[in-house]
């Protein structure tokens, strides 16, 4: 049981490990921290082209050595069970439950969203400048006097559900680029290498800073992860005894794909996208933070968060209530993905 399970971890790690050191960016630019990511910010900025191509290339040397270490963990951990049937294609059924936690913290999220979209995100009374939480702004208000609720219940449609749109996309892509992969470090392993920071940094370069840029930026990375999960799982499907007995008794691709491969990855892929559509989320608001993605009137969350660091001792409402919504989301998917 620990050996497959952890030869479809590591190369999970592996890509994550790679990942982070481009995502690390954020918080680079956040606690003026020296690192690659914020290097490469600066000199996107700067338009210091040489400095970005190296720091680009060796994200992209970091993602084919981080691919190849994967696939070699993976095919040493499974052994010869990898190619002479010795696998199952039947993959353990998830955790029975309810996901009524989950349930609950997404009605909890819903009400307060419904609650700020029956409220004007741009009525503006300078009066009511950084007002604390009361019974006229419930979660307070902003430098420019603007409802906090209100601004929050307007943001979760760019926030959450342009996460959730991207999600759909990317696991369409993603279990389409690990069926074709069929083991083997590829595509995917290289752009891995280039987080959504600094994808954005590419794409705000040409075409300007905007939401739309920031979804792009994003979609363009999140059916990796996806994309590297499928290609495990299949390369486990590929070498168990009913699929080769099925390919040696003349089944055709169609018939593999639709009896052997998809039921058996499809699943647990679809749980990890659902997982990750925090993980979206989130990254789209860091480009938004970074100014590159939402507007500085747009209430997306991101944006809203990069505006209340400025008041965070003054008014920390500002900055809690869009975190606490990203952290609501991300909770209540992981309740989802474990059913309780």
């Amino acid at each position: 049981v620990t050996r497959p399970a952890v030869g479809v971890l590591v190369p999970q790690v592996l890509l994550l490990l790679v990942g982070l050191l481009g995502a690390g960016a954020v918080i680079e630019a956040v606690f003026d921290v020296p690192g690659l990511g914020r290097v490469a910010l600066a000199a996107a900025l700067a338009q210091d082209l040489p400095v970005v191509q190296a720091a680009v290339a060796l994200l992209v040397l970091l993602g084919l050595a981080a691919g190849g270490a994967g696939v070699l963990v993976h095919r040493a951990l499974l052994g010869p069970a990898a190619t002479d049937g010795g696998l199952s294609p039947e993959l353990p059924p998830p955790a029975p439950g309810t996901g009524r936690w989950a349930v609950g913290l997404l009605c909890v999220l819903l009400l307060v969203v419904a609650a700020g979209l029956l409220r004007d995100p741009r009525a503006q009374d300078l009066g009511d400048r950084l007002a604390a939480p009361s019974w006229a702004h419930p979660l307070g208000a902003d430098a420019l006097g603007r409802d906090v609720l209100a601004r929050f219940g307007a943001g979760a449609l760019p926030s959450v559900g342009l996460a959730l749109g991207i999600s759909a996309v990317v696991l369409g892509v993603g279990v389409a680029a690990g069926l074709a992969g069929r083991g083997r470090a590829g595509l995917a392993d290289v752009l891995n290498a280039l987080p959504a920071v600094v994808v954005g940094i590419a794409v705000a370069a040409v075409a300007g800073p905007s939401l739309a840029g920031a979804a792009v930026a994003v979609g363009l990375v999140a059916w990796i992860p996806l994309a590297v999960h499928t290609r495990t799982l299949a390369a486990e499907v590929r070498a168990s005894g009913s699929h080769l007995a099925a390919r040696t008794s003349g089944a055709g691709s169609w018939h593999l794909l639709r009896h052997h491969l998809l039921p058996a990855v499809l699943p647990p892929v679809s749980r990890h996208a659902l997982l990750r559509v925090p993980h979206t989320a989130l990254a789209l608001a860091g480009l938004s933070f970074l100014g590159l993605g939402a507007g500085a009137e747009s209430p997306e969350w991101g944006r809203s968060l990069a505006d209340g660091v400025t008041y965070l001792e003054r008014a920390p409402w500002l900055v809690a209530v869009p975190a606490a919504g990203l952290v609501l989301l991300g909770v209540a998917a992981g309740l989802v993905r474990t059913g309780r």
